[in-house]
């Protein structure tokens, strides 16, 4: 099942600040997430309800899934150091 991506305002912004190179290869491995979930480097954030990390190299990408909706919703993209506060 392929999932539909969508981006927070705040994502939006992120990505904007990220270094082109960077934010190429990040949407790249969102793209491939949202078709198959199962086999990317997802992990469910302890404490966090529904939400779940991707990591891309030095960044991790905040992300929430909707299952009745079929999104997955990109929050934030943050440094690994500033990720997790």
């Amino acid at each position: 099942m392929s999932w539909e991506l969508r981006f927070a305002p705040r994502a939006r912004r992120d990505l904007r600040n990220i270094p082109t190179d960077d934010a190429d290869r990040i949407v790249a491995r969102l793209i491939d997430a949202s078709r198959s979930p199962g086999n990317a480097d997802l992990r469910k954030l302890a404490g966090q309800g529904n939400r779940w990390r991707l990591r891309v190299g030095r960044w991790r990408v905040a992300l929430g899934f909707d299952n009745a909706t079929g999104t997955m919703t990109v929050l934030r993209v943050l440094p690994r150091d500033r990720a997790y506060r």
